[in-house]
């Protein structure tokens, strides 16, 4: 164990412990954001149980509802090189917490990262924020929706975007004060539109983001097309477009011109099928539309386009009896130019 994770989890192990970040939420008194007890499982990743005023804080019939974080630490230790990738879930919940709920097809990022050594190789805390998972007691789909990295401008228990960016970031830097203040984001489908909307809104926060497979395109959330994104943004198809689609903010992006940011993994063998909008699930041509968004707001990229389609997940695709991982190419994006 590191030197570095000894001390977090001498601090933690103690008890709750109640962290003095303050949110702003209207109409809510509840501004401290809770941290439990550490425990590390037998992969080596540390998990914390939390509750946040921006994520739902108890289930229909009283008892206590949680959020996940889960860390992997470079082995060597933290310094002033260590950087923090963020792992951007597409499910909530964590395969523990949803048990037969999880869909395994779609992968755990945050176990992908520790398969490619993520942490050692690149020097690099991965960090995977978790979000509620669906009131089993209740089973309504608002009580845990499927994390689109929006707050939704009606239910102050959806607050994702602000859960990730006045919670989530704060406390982790906080944890690990020794650490450069270098922020990655990466993400698939859900979690990689999710991805450049944070880098879009966050341009200081965080240094790039990588989107695999994504509906960068997304033009309306209501009717639902993929997964939630309607509770999300509160079936509000105005309030999506004036504050969230990427494609009508991101001409005005100017803290995005002057450096290669982002990362665009398109999961299709050219030529691309046609599609009509809404584009329905064809992500690939989301991806290379949008690339095409960017070239006419001056905005640069890394476009990613293999050869071969791989699976949409987190897990690998085995081809001729070796492991396949699309995170590979976006790892190089992120990562690459600064290994240890």
């Amino acid at each position: 164990m590191n030197r570095c994770c000894e001390h977090t989890l001498s601090a933690f192990c103690a008890g709750v412990i109640v962290m003095s970040i303050v949110s702003t939420v209207p109409g809510r008194t509840d501004e401290l954001l809770r941290i439990g007890p550490a425990h590390v499982d037998e992969t080596r990743i540390i998990h914390y149980q939390l509750q946040s005023c921006f994520q739902r804080r108890a289930n229909a019939d009283g008892t206590p509802a949680f959020t996940d974080l889960r860390i992997i630490e470079p082995s060597c230790g933290i310094d002033a090189a260590t950087r923090f990738l963020y792992v951007l879930p597409v499910q909530p919940g964590t395969p523990l917490s949803m048990g037969s709920r999880w869909t395994m097809a779609y992968g755990d990022g945050i176990a992908a990262m520790r398969a490619l050594d993520v942490a050692n190789i690149y020097n690099v805390l991965v960090v995977e924020p978790g979000f509620n998972a669906v009131d089993f007691t209740s089973n309504d789909p608002a009580s845990g929706p499927a994390p689109w990295y929006g707050d939704s401008p009606s239910n102050p228990q959806i607050r994702q975007e602000s859960y990730i960016v006045r919670d989530i970031v704060p406390t982790v830097d906080a944890m690990y004060p020794s650490a450069s203040r270098v922020r990655m984001l990466i993400g698939y489908s859900k979690s990689g539109w999710g991805a450049i909307n944070l880098l879009l809104r966050h341009p200081d926060l965080f240094a790039s983001a990588a989107a695999w497979d994504a509906p960068l395109m997304m033009r309306e959330i209501s009717p639902c097309h993929y997964a939630n994104e309607d509770i999300v943004y509160g079936r509000d198809n105005a309030y999506f477009d004036r504050v969230y689609r990427l494609d009508a903010h991101i001409a005005s992006a100017s803290a995005l011109k002057a450096a290669r940011r982002i990362w665009i993994g398109i999961n299709a063998a050219p030529p691309l099928q046609p599609s009509t909008r809404p584009y329905a699930g064809n992500f690939p041509q989301q991806g290379v539309d949008f690339t095409k968004v960017l070239d006419a707001s001056n905005i640069p990229y890394t476009l990613h386009w293999p050869t071969r389609q791989v699976r949409h997940s987190w897990s690998p695709t085995t081809v001729d009896g070796k492991e396949i991982y699309w995170e590979t190419g976006a790892l190089e994006f992120l990562l690459g130019d600064q290994r240890p």
